[in-house]
């Protein structure tokens, strides 16, 4: 294609022109490609007024700098040096920042570092006639520091070099570091006197650039704690320039005062030698005290907002590194100062930004007190001396939470409507398909993982830490003083509210609700903490208050069906249910005082209130308040006494018309009614009780459930139908859910469970064995749900599996696993399952996670099953799990179940001999051929996945995770079939996925596992495996191993290793 000018070919290739195509562009880049050379971008640097010529010209000479061509670098090195320190108008400042790069690549190529240096640093030395600093001499010294502070530590700069180059480069740069350390001191003192004697000379970008550069210097191992002294006092000096309000001549300097911060923050934050370390502590307190004490509530006002969360940023990395060196006996003075200056920056922060790194340092102290309680650490006249502080910034939490005092602040989070939280989350169709319906609740969030809004990330943040003071001593009494009166006074009001009509702003009811909401969660969670856990009699008596006023708000909220009214109620209901469901910690204390019957009426409050939110009949409850309700009753076994249980008639009620009751639920809810019943009937603790209750429970699911299989069997036409087959899938679910409960019991309970399971567990193979041949018959429509009640029926027994495994018998066992085998050997079977997409993947994952929580015990009956196992998976299935689409689904519970075969079958592959190796040793060899055959396959298998283009990193670390597991049980790589066959193929692998980059955060653990598998035999990783993997064109790169054999060289060695053969091929 040809172009009438060269600016048409570059609008073309950067996607300016109508003829941007993806084959136009990359038309456009060829034909470009003949002016990407040095004559031609130095003309257009030179000569063009054109920006886009000039960014071409200087991309151009990036990648010329880059590139192993060979460059007159001396001559490009002294051209730019010019354009970069006297930039002429017609250059863009992008284009100078960029040319300001190439200009520090050119240099570290033509390895020129010290002339450089030393030409920097003469520029920078030498003012202007005026008095003023040079700007642009500075800004070259500033990107130099920022690429070689990133690239030291072995970690790679933007400039791509070999491992030897860059360490020249190091030692070169260090020996410069004194004077360019030397010089930053003198400009920020020479900067000082400016700004106090408001010299006309005086540049704010000049000082925010030299303040840049101590920050980059400091990254470094600076030894002189003077040079450390010096700059972090004139920083705390510049950084304070913003805020000193009383002196105009200093107001305004804002960049350099962000700069500042910026740069104390590194300092503070970096790991320094001990002497330097208490150089740091000393000057930042001394400057932080002194810098703090500016900060009234009128100046943090009349402050900028950036400027204000730098600050406190600071503020954050200064006490979380070095609040243990204040413990000292000479800092107690300067730390309770320090502490309230704190208290004064949080109460009047202006925006949550700003906020939250306050919140982070009142953690770091929090913490601190936590672990000195917890271990009797610290001097208590210490801690008490945070009660203050402490007790201060939790009342101002509280009224940060509430729109009543903060609303300007929550309206900035709360710019869009908040969704009803009526939804359940989405199961993960990979997994078990349990569904987690999150509560929303504040006191249930640590519990639950779930998308929050802004405004309730917010409030979530600030109660959190609220909540983690009222567990010190001293620190829950004040709040429970100032809420109790207050929630009190806001339930009295509320309770009218079914009388008023719904406003049609709503705002202010919203407000309103929110704020009795954050209300109730705070005082239940200081009541749960502190009131019902003293062992003061009036503390209990004002727990058990607290309880009655949150089940008579329940009641009223769940009687008049509030949640109708919008989210917000939605939410106000989900929290009352899980305050009452905390405050019932006092019920145990008031029932042994005497009280059984108060303790009896409550109970049966609480099961209104259960079963008035479960029932649909009126406006259907929203299945976040129905699972909060579940939580709820679920406690009733753990707090209230069996005696009372007994007496309560809603309960004996629902036990009752238990099957009736949940016609008009869904079925995820009923199987959370089954799961909190089973909680309440096996906290009882009397066997014969248990048994009987958990038998009454189960017996109509069982039998449901045995019909409708009898039914199917009989009626061949009524497989496929609806009704049937729903109904069937309840039954499942709830039997699984039982389970799952069941898992945490005592033996005898599972006993019982299996006991009543026995007889119906043919049944269930039976359901299987229709299912699985109905699929190959049922229309399209109908195979969703087919699909579906097969996986329910495999995570039936992966559930059974999980929970009893030691309670079946060996020939359930052995029957339940040869049945399922055979069914999924069919390979018309698989393949109708593989055509369905994600459903059938399902199943497929599903059989895979049951064969691995099988083989995650080792029986004898089991290791008769091995060969029929592994030879499924290798040969009907093999295609399917390996297919390239499912390296995100199957994939990954077949590695799940080779790891657990491996782990807990290694005997079934390997048996150790009575003889010995040359190494004294006793030999392993294979069990049989067949177990051999096996075996190498696993290997083979695992590292074929590894070998793939596309592997997702989440699968790759899972692959090392399982061959470390195994290498540390049972030496698997000091295996001689390991070593001959496949190991030279894994050391290939490894290093080849870590110098292809797509699992660079994986690079720690590939390491590992290479120097695991290599250690085995070091001489033939040095002497064959890595000169082979190099070839010979980047035999360079292997002069970064010495030959050290242990773990911390060898990790060392490899970084710069994958480094320098990067660079080499880049280079090619």
């Amino acid at each position: 294609m040809s172009y009438e000018t060269l600016d048409e070919a570059l609008d073309v290739a950067l996607g300016f022109s109508p003829r941007s195509t993806p084959e136009g562009r990359q038309l456009a880049v060829s034909y470009l490609s003949q002016y990407k050379t040095l004559p031609y971008a130095l003309q257009f640097l030179q000569t063009s007024t054109n920006e886009k010529q000039l960014w071409f010209a200087t991309s151009t000479l990036d990648e010329l700098v880059r590139s192993r061509l060979d460059l007159d670098c001396s001559a490009l090195i002294a051209l730019l040096w010019n354009i970069v320190t006297e930039p002429t108008n017609n250059l863009p400042k992008y284009i100078v920042d960029k040319l300001r790069l190439v200009l520090v690549f050119a240099v570290l190529r033509h390895n020129s570092l010290a002339e450089f240096c030393a030409k920097i640093l003469s520029a920078v030395e030498t003012l202007q006639p005026d008095g003023t600093v040079r700007q642009y001499a500075l800004d070259v010294l500033s990107c130099l520091c920022e690429e070689m502070s990133v690239s030291q530590n072995d970690s790679q700069g933007l400039f791509l070099e070999r491992t030897s180059d860059r360490m020249a480069h190091q030692s070169q740069f260090e020996t410069y570091f004194a004077p360019f350390s030397s010089v930053v001191v003198k400009l920020l003192a020479h900067f000082q006197q400016q700004v106090a004697a408001q010299s006309p000379a005086f540049s704010e970008l000049a000082l925010a650039t030299t303040l840049q550069i101590a920050g980059f210097l400091c990254t470094f191992n600076i030894r002189d704690g003077g040079v450390v002294r010096d700059i972090i006092m004139l920083a705390m000096d510049f950084a304070a320039n913003h805020v000193r309000i009383d002196q105009p001549s200093r107001t305004g300097l804002r960049v350099s005062s962000i700069a500042a911060c910026d740069t104390l923050s590194t300092i503070v934050a970096k790991k320094w030698t001990r002497e330097v370390t208490l150089v740091v502590v000393d000057c930042a307190l001394e400057g932080l005290l002194r810098f703090l004490a500016l900060f009234s509530e009128p100046a943090i006002k009349a402050v900028d907002d950036e400027y204000l969360d730098k600050l406190s940023g600071f503020v954050e990395a200064y006490l979380t590194h070095h609040l243990r060196h204040l413990h000292h006996a000479r800092y107690s003075a300067s730390l309770s100062s320090l502490l309230g200056f704190v208290v004064v920056l949080t109460t009047h922060q202006p925006h949550v930004s700003g906020l939250f790194h306050c919140l982070t340092v009142w953690e770091v102290f929090v913490t601190h007190v936590e672990d000195a309680e917890e271990n009797g650490t610290t001097d208590r006249v210490l801690l008490r001396s945070y009660e203050d502080g402490l007790i201060g910034v939790m009342q101002h939490l509280v009224q940060r939470m509430l729109f009543a005092s903060n609303q300007p602040q929550l309206d900035e989070l709360d710019d869009e409507p908040v969704a009803p939280r009526t939804a359940s989350n989405e199961p993960d169709v990979f997994g078990d398909n349990e569904l987690e319906i999150s509560t929303g609740a504040l006191q249930d969030q640590g519990q639950e993982s779930a998308e929050f809004s802004d405004l309730k990330a917010f409030v979530f943040e600030c109660f959190s830490l609220v909540r983690r003071i009222t567990r010190l001593p001293g620190c829950a009494q004040p709040l429970l003083t100032t809420l109790l009166p207050a929630v009190k006074s806001s339930c009295k009001q509320f309770m009218d509210i079914h009388n008023t009509q719904i406003p049609a702003d709503g705002t202010n009811e919203r407000h309103a609700v929110h704020d009795l909401t954050v209300e109730c969660a705070l005082l239940s969670c200081v009541s749960a903490q502190h009131v019902s856990n003293s062992d003061v009699l009036a503390d209990k008596t004002t727990g058990w208050d607290i309880l009655v006023m949150f089940v008579e708000l329940a009641e009223y909220i769940t009687t008049h069906r509030l949640h109708s009214r919008g989210a917000v109620f939605v939410e106000l209901e989900c929290e009352i249910l899980s305050c009452v469901r905390l405050c019932t910690s006092c019920v145990p204390f008031v029932f042994q005082s005497g009280g059984a019957e108060p303790v009896k009426t409550i109970g049966e409050s609480i099961l209104r209130i259960v079963l008035t939110t479960l029932d649909t009949s009126i406006v259907p409850s929203p299945q976040n308040v129905m699972q909060s309700a579940l939580n709820l009753l679920a406690c009733i076994g753990s707090v209230f006494p069996v005696s009372i249980q007994a007496e309560i008639p809603s309960l004996r009620q629902l036990y009752l018309g238990l099957q009736e009751f949940c016609l008009h639920l869904s079925q995820s809810i009923q199987c959370k009614l089954y799961t909190a019943l089973s909680h309440i009937i096996l906290s009882s603790g009397d066997g014969t009780v248990v048994s009987d209750a958990f038998a009454s429970l189960l017996t109509p699911v069982l039998t449901s459930f045995v019909e409708s299989v009898v039914t199917m069997q009989q009626n061949v036409h009524r497989v496929l139908e609806t009704s049937l087959l729903t109904q069937l899938v309840r039954d499942i679910s709830i039997c699984r859910s039982l389970a799952r409960v069941v898992l945490t019991k005592p033996k005898q309970v599972k006993v019982v469970f299996y006991a009543h399971l026995e007889s119906v567990l043919p049944y269930s193979l039976d359901a299987i064995r229709i299912y699985m041949n109905a699929l190959a018959q049922c229309k399209a429509s109908q195979l969703q749900a087919v699909v579906s009640a097969i996986n329910e029926l495999i995570w039936l027994y992966s559930d059974l599996f999980r929970s009893i495994r030691r309670e079946l018998p060996n020939d359930t066992v052995g029957q339940t696993v040869t049945t399922l085998v055979e069914l999924f050997q069919r390979k018309h079977l698989t393949s109708r399952l593989e055509a369905l997409g994600a459903p059938g993947t399902a199943v497929l994952c599903a059989f895979l996670k049951l064969l691995r929580i099988l083989v995650e015990e080792y029986t004898p009956t089991l290791a008769s099953l091995l060969h029929s196992i592994l030879d499924l998976c290798f040969n009907t299935l093999h295609e399917v799990i390996f297919a390239h689409n499912h390296h995100d689904t199957v994939v990954p519970f077949f590695i799940a179940l080779m790891e657990e075969i491996l782990e807990n079958h290694y005997r079934f592959f390997i048996i150790t001999q009575t003889t010995f190796d040359a190494s004294g040793r006793r030999e392993k060899v294979f069990a049989s051929e067949i177990a051999g055959k096996y075996f190498m396959t696993i290997l083979q298998a695992i590292g074929t996945i590894l070998q793939q283009e596309n592997v997702p990193p989440p699968l790759c670390k899972q692959i090392v995770v399982a061959l470390e597991r195994i290498q540390a049980s049972h030496g698997i790589f000091g295996f001689s079939a390991f070593r001959t066959e496949v190991r030279m193929a894994y050391l290939h692998t490894i290093l080849t996925l870590l110098t292809r980059g797509r699992v660079s955060l994986l690079q720690e653990e590939l390491g590992l596992l290479l120097f695991h598998i290599a250690e085995v035999d070091m001489a033939s990783f040095f002497q064959v495996c890595l000169p082979q993997f190099v070839g010979d064109k980047c035999l360079d790169a292997l002069r970064c191993w010495s030959g050290h054999m242990d773990e911390p060289t060898f990790i060392k060695e490899l970084g710069q290793f994958l480094n320098d053969f990067r660079v080499l091929q880049a280079r090619q």
